[in-house]
C-alpha cells in the first residue's frame, strides 16, 4: 500500500535527526523537519493554527501554521520517524481534529506507548474508539487505510479486555470479542485472527470452540505467520489441546525463530531455548526415554538411534 502526501512549504532551515523504525504500513512520504519553525507557503494566503499541546514535564513549543491538515501530518509523521514526537504530537493534533485517520492512528500509538514520557491510556482509547466506529465499514479491498482501522480495532479490543485504572474504561469482554471478529473476519488483519483464535481456544467471554480455533492457528501458521507457529510449538510440546508430538514443536518453532518480526523476536527465541532445555532435561530423565524424546527432536539429523 502506498500513500503520497505533498504540502506546500517555503523557505525551511533544517537540521538533521535521527532516523527511527517507521510504524507505517507501506510508503508514506516523509517529511524535513527544521530546527525553526518552518514557514509553510498557504494556498492563497490563508493559514490555520494549531494550539500548541500542553505535554507534563515539556516545554511548549512555538504555535505553528499548516496548509492543510494533510500537511500537518506529513510534517507529524516526518517528525515522528526522526525522533521528535513532540512536534509530532502537535501536528497529528491538529490533523486530527480535522478527520486525518492516520494522524488520529500515529497519535493514539504515541498516547498507548509505556517507553515513552507521553503516556496517556484514556487519550488513546478515545482516538482508537473513533477511528473504530466512524469506519467500521470499510471496505477492505478498495480502501488502503484498511489495515489500519484494523489495527486500531485490535488496540482498542485490546483496552477492552483489560479495562484502564482511573480512566472509566471498564473491562468489556463481549466488546473486545466483537471488535476481533471483525478485525480478524471482515477486515482480515493476522493479529485480530491469533487473538480471536486464542479466545476461541480457552473459552473467554465466548463458548470454547476448540476445532474452530485450531484451524484458524494452523492456517496463520502456514502463511508464516511467526506468533501462531510458536504459540503452537508451546501446545504440541505441551500435549494441550492437541496430541503431544514433539517432533512437530521442534518443526513449528524453528520456523517461528526464522519468520519473527524484530518486535517478537525476543520472547520467540526465548521459547525456543525453553523448549530446547525441556528436551535435554527429558534426555536426563533415563537410558530409554531420554533417547526416544532424542529421537523424536534432533536424532534424525545427528544419525542417533536408541540401543
Amino acid at each position: 500500500m502506498s500513500v503520497t502526501l505533498t504540502f506546500k512549504s517555503g523557505r525551511l532551515s533544517c537540521g538533521l535527526f535521527a532516523r527511527v523504525r517507521s510504524l507505517s504500513q507501506g510508503a508514506l512520504l516523509g517529511v524535513a523537519l527544521c530546527s525553526t519553525v518552518p514557514m509553510l507557503a498557504l494556498a492563497q494566503g490563508t493559514s490555520r493554527t494549531a494550539p500548541a499541546p500542553q505535554l507534563a514535564g515539556r516545554t511548549s513549543i512555538a504555535t505553528t501554521t499548516y496548509a492543510s491538515p494533510e500537511a500537518a501530518y506529513d510534517l507529524g509523521y516526518g517528525a515522528l520517524r526522526r525522533g521528535h514526537p513532540e512536534i509530532a504530537i502537535q501536528a497529528f493534533e491538529y490533523a486530527a481534529k480535522h478527520d486525518n485517520l492516520l494522524a488520529q492512528f500515529y497519535l493514539a500509538r504515541i498516547f498507548s506507548d509505556n517507553t515513552a514520557p507521553y503516556t496517556n491510556h484514556g487519550r488513546a482509547f478515545e482516538l482508537y474508539q473513533h477511528i473504530v466506529t466512524e469506519n467500521a465499514d470499510i471496505d477492505v479491498d478498495d480502501d488502503p487505510l484498511a489495515p489500519f482501522v484494523a489495527k486500531a480495532m485490535v488496540a482498542l479490543a485490546t483496552y477492552l479486555r483489560q479495562g484502564i485504572p482511573n480512566s472509566g474504561v471498564v473491562p468489556d469482554m463481549e466488546q473486545a470479542v466483537n471488535w476481533l471478529r471483525n478485525a480478524a473476519n471482515g477486515l482480515r488483519n493476522e493479529d485480530a485472527q491469533f487473538e480471536y483464535a486464542k479466545i476461541l481456544l480457552r473459552g473467554e467471554g465466548v463458548a470454547p470452540n476448540k476445532s474452530e480455533a485450531l484451524r484458524s492457528l494452523h492456517d496463520l501458521a502456514q502463511r508464516g505467520y511467526a506468533i501462531a507457529q510458536a504459540f503452537l510449538a508451546d501446545l504440541y510440546w505441551r500435549g494441550t489441546h492437541v496430541k503431544r508430538d514433539h517432533t512437530q514443536a521442534q518443526l513449528l518453532i524453528d520456523m517461528a525463530v526464522l519468520n519473527a518480526p524484530s518486535s517478537d523476536r525476543t520472547w520467540i527465541e526465548d521459547t525456543y531455548k525453553h523448549l530446547l532445555w525441556r528436551w535435554r532435561r527429558g534426555a536426563q530423565t533415563g537410558p530409554r526415554r531420554g533417547c526416544r524424546l532424542a529421537q523424536q527432536v534432533c536424532a534424525p539429523a545427528r544419525g542417533q538411534s536408541c540401543p
